[in-house]
């Protein structure tokens, strides 16, 4: 999350651990709701980025099974 922006982190947050919806977060950041969901789109492009190296590794160990 540290390579998000502020409006990006923010918008992410609302959205997926939050579950506001594109209006609410419009009317938080005071953007357009296109605008929102662009920055979702971008913030969420970003994390697949940074986590897709992750994922390619395989399970962690440790978990359940």
């Amino acid at each position: 999350m540290k390579r998000l922006t502020d409006v990006e982190r923010t918008a992410f947050v609302l959205r997926h651990f939050e579950g506001r919806s594109i209006a609410e977060i419009g009317e938080v950041l005071k953007v357009r709701e296109e605008a929102v969901k662009n920055t979702i789109f971008r913030a969420v492009k970003k994390m697949r980025s940074e986590l897709e190296p992750l994922m390619a590794a395989g399970p962690m160990r440790g978990g359940t099974r």
